[in-house]
């Protein structure tokens, strides 16, 4: 601690680089239990104090109402974490951990795992697990396509924290793939409530099929039917996927850059006893936000931090 800068190194790997809002005066160690049954066992406490005129390394920041709620909410015991965050051009694995560590918000940073996708062979996507770990981060498993099991066993998967899937790819004839988020590939709609009922068919059939940890971007629709929103996912519709969801354990993303989905499909999830995934989905290294939507929706939804969800395992590598 130097003024108003916190830092936290674990065997020597800086996990914590945090500037508070005004110098911090000196206080009491706390070891913090959570749970009425849990224990804490400690010996030998040290501490080391630095000179008084140790130099500040961090300007003080200005609070908004983003930071304000990541901190208030840390301090509350909500896992703040993102768990879909991609390295593009101009965020590298460094820069990602800098704004990690500015922004308060820990990260899971992930792979495209598909036959057609960035890392297409067992051999590519365990190169990627192998670079994020020994990192203050989670590596996440990207799968796309409903046919990733075929390319990626689980000797593959047993690297990766956890696994998502957003089922916006289709298998279509020949294994073409058909990306339902470009027009290209999904030609004209002629037939909206067909459409919904097959996407919807798909999308439950990879929650209950494929192993999955969390499912992303549930509620997303072609922008030729964004318009077409509220009658295209009726409560019908939500309580299906919702359902299937619930009955495999699997968490909810709530989508940052695609604000999705909204607050009757994540009512209708909090009922049904699901767990919640911060995540952005970031294209490029400019729209990696702070998880907003996210925050905004554990106060709206009145989350417990127990509903956030968290890993219970750990990669093997």
């Amino acid at each position: 601690v130097r003024g108003s800068n916190v830092q936290v190194r674990v065997n020597g790997l800086l996990t914590v680089d945090y500037a508070h809002p005004s110098p911090l005066p000196g206080g009491l160690f706390a070891l913090q239990c959570h749970d009425p049954g849990s224990r804490l066992a400690f010996r030998h406490l040290r501490v080391r104090p630095l000179p008084d005129n140790e130099p500040d390394p961090a300007p003080t920041p200005v609070l908004d109402d983003t930071a304000r709620r990541i901190l208030n909410l840390s301090a509350k015991n909500y896992p703040l974490i993102d768990w879909h965050v991609h390295l593009k051009p101009g965020l590298n694995l460094t820069q990602a951990l800098e704004r990690s560590r500015r922004d308060g918000i820990y990260y899971g940073i992930s792979a495209n795992c598909g036959r057609q996708s960035q890392y297409r062979t067992p051999a590519e996507a365990l190169a990627f697990a192998r670079s994020i770990h020994g990192n203050p981060a989670y590596v996440g498993f990207q799968a796309e396509g409903a046919d990733w099991p075929t390319v990626f066993s689980p000797d593959v998967t047993r690297a990766f924290d956890y696994i998502f899937n957003d089922g916006l790819i289709w298998t279509g004839p020949n294994n073409q793939w058909r990306r339902i988020y470009r027009p290209q590939d999904l030609g004209e709609i002629t037939n909206p409530q067909a459409f919904m009922d097959e996407y919807t068919e798909r999308q439950v059939n990879l929650i209950e099929s494929t192993p999955l940890d969390i499912f992303a971007i549930a509620t997303y629709l072609p922008p030729s039917l964004e318009s077409q929103r509220d009658t295209l996912w009726p409560p019908a519709r939500m309580s299906r996927l919702v359902a299937a969801a619930a009955r495999k354990k699997v968490a909810i993303e709530i989508n940052d850059r695609f604000r999705l989905p909204g607050l009757p499909f994540l009512r209708l999830a909090k009922e049904a006893g699901c767990q919640f995934a911060l995540g952005t989905g970031n294209e490029s290294s400019t729209d990696l936000r702070r998880c907003e939507y996210g925050l905004s929706l554990i106060e709206a939804l009145k989350l417990d931090w127990r509903d956030l969800w968290l890993p219970s395992r750990r990669a093997i590598i």
